[in-house]
């Protein structure tokens, strides 16, 4: 009873990004169901037979269903770039934007610093969070012409995300009926660390 509710969420997202050399803003809506028809359990229950590991057993006590409306807003700017030595460049993009709807509503700030050689010219390697998947690549990156070299760039990357919570559908449980919750945080934080390689027009990236 003090665990987070069972919850399948099933979405369809759209984005808009606008873009300058420095910043990028991103607007998202999300159109989803959250409960059964989500097909969460049936989701889970293959993969764990696949890998031959147990089912859990908590499904018949998720959420209801309830249709999800989500908007996300992003800002990210580049607030510097330069060089260091032996071709090796640093950046630092800063983050903040909010997001209101029925899922999760919440204002949320942080930013991110890579270091290393060849750094690329969009402005996000940390996916830990909405909009901050988006990976729009500048006029001039790599990624957009055929190159000799099999390996472009590398480097690492750690980044900081905190959020001023007001809602979670995940927590709080379903917005317009009763059932399972658990008391919640209302400052949280996410922090990334990995590295990224831009391999001919490929961009791969490893984050903890």
């Amino acid at each position: 009873k003090d665990q987070r509710p069972y919850a399948g969420y099933l979405y369809l997202r759209f984005g808009f990004h606008a873009r300058t050399a420095e910043r990028l803003d991103s607007v998202e809506v999300d159109f989803g169901i959250v409960g059964p028809a989500s097909l969460a359990q049936q989701t889970q229950n293959l993969i764990h037979d696949i890998r031959n590991i147990d089912r859990f057993n908590g499904w018949r006590n998720q959420l209801d269903n309830e249709a999800t409306l989500q908007l996300t807003y992003e800002n990210k700017r580049r607030l510097f770039k330069g060089d260091l030595f032996t071709g090796l460049q640093h950046d630092f993009i800063s983050h903040a934007g909010a997001a209101l709807g029925t899922v999760s509503s919440y204002l949320n700030m942080g930013g991110e610093y890579r270091l290393g050689w060849g750094l690329p010219e969009d402005l996000v390697a940390s996916a830990v969070r909405p909009a901050g998947d988006n990976m729009a690549p500048g006029a001039g990156a790599v990624r957009l012409t055929v190159q000799d070299r099999w390996l472009y760039g590398v480097h690492g990357f750690v980044s900081l995300d905190g959020r001023a919570l007001a809602n979670n559908i995940f927590l709080d449980g379903n917005n317009w009926r009763d059932s399972h919750s658990v008391d919640k945080r209302y400052f949280v934080a996410d922090i990334a660390i990995g590295v990224s390689f831009l391999v001919q027009q490929w961009k791969v990236s490893y984050a903890h």
